[in-house]
């Protein structure tokens, strides 16, 4: 009998936790790291949307994991229309140490992609994408901008949005951004659960550091170019403020960005940019639908990022 394709209940999380905070949790210990993870799968939108998927042998043991998530993707059709379709995010592959270069990854991924009812693939990667290439995936790389936190002698003109302004200013954005787009092309639907369990990562962040978090996520930016969206959060772990979107139109992003990481007390920023030419590269990916032609652009930004 073969390894064979499974879903994971609350025990084989609980099992796997410790394996995968070694491997990702960064700054955090590895106890950190899967109270963060805990809070996200429990979250609602969690709750609703997140599944882990086991690659699992015969005797029940697992080799290799991974965490979907479903979402909505825009497209901007051969048409010139934008639509909405059915994606999944696609993280967290992991084979476990002693059953590394088996296959069990590539196994589980090709399981993965051809039997799911969404069509569309998202995924993000910093090492090896040419690995998730091999299963048609497309690569459209950014740079991570990074600068220091610093008042503007000039303040940039800055209206808080509630949620729900945001959400509407950042979707009309990204259609009519995607509209200029020649061919086929992608971007993440906003929706509010979503982008509330986007946060709820930043909350434990605080938490942790013991900071009251008061600035204000979502941002109107006002400048030669119009009226742009800014979404940011204060990460207190690693003392930066994180551009979880930020309008590519937006003039000076990164005096803007400067400006909201002093009021938040944080020494440092970040954002993702697709003109940007320093800094490290990601790499988000997508797959478009068995026997579809690939997108010629995919518009994501951190804050979209799992």
């Amino acid at each position: 009998m073969e390894a064979y394709l499974d879903r994971a209940n609350a025990m084989d999380r609980e099992k796997l936790a410790p394996l995968r905070g070694a491997y990702w949790k960064g700054e955090l210990s590895v106890e950190q790291f899967q109270e963060r993870n805990r809070r996200l799968y429990e979250h609602p939108f969690g709750q609703e949307r997140m599944e882990t998927l086991l690659l699992r042998l015969p005797s029940g043991e697992v080799q290799s994991s991974l965490d979907l998530l479903q979402i909505n993707l825009m497209i901007k059709n051969e048409q010139n229309r934008v639509e909405v379709q059915p994606a999944i995010i696609i993280a967290s592959v992991l084979t476990l140490e002693k059953h590394q270069g088996k296959g069990g990854a590539t196994r589980l991924m090709g399981e993965v992609v051809q039997l799911q009812e969404r069509p569309w693939s998202v995924l993000y990667s910093d090492i090896n994408p040419e690995f998730y290439e091999r299963f048609k995936f497309v690569k459209f790389p950014v740079s991570v901008a990074v600068g220091e936190a610093k008042l503007a002698s000039t303040p940039p003109k800055l209206r808080a949005l509630k949620p729900a302004e945001f959400l509407d200013h950042l979707s009309r954005a990204r259609e009519k951004s995607l509209l200029k787009c020649k061919g086929l092309a992608v971007g993440v639907q906003p929706e509010s659960g979503f982008w509330d369990w986007q946060l709820e990562r930043y909350r434990y962040f605080a938490e942790l550091s013991k900071k009251n978090w008061e600035l204000n996520p979502f941002w109107e930016v006002q400048d030669g170019a119009g009226l742009h969206p800014v979404a940011v959060a204060p990460d207190y772990v690693h003392d930066r403020l994180d551009g979880l979107w930020v309008c590519p139109t937006c003039e000076q992003p990164s005096e803007v960005l400067g400006h909201l990481a002093s009021q938040a007390g944080v020494s440092t920023f970040r954002f993702w940019s697709a003109t940007a030419k320093e800094g490290k590269t990601e790499y988000p990916m997508v797959r478009a639908p068995l026997g579809g032609a690939s997108p010629s652009a995919f518009e994501v930004q951190l804050g979209e990022w799992w």
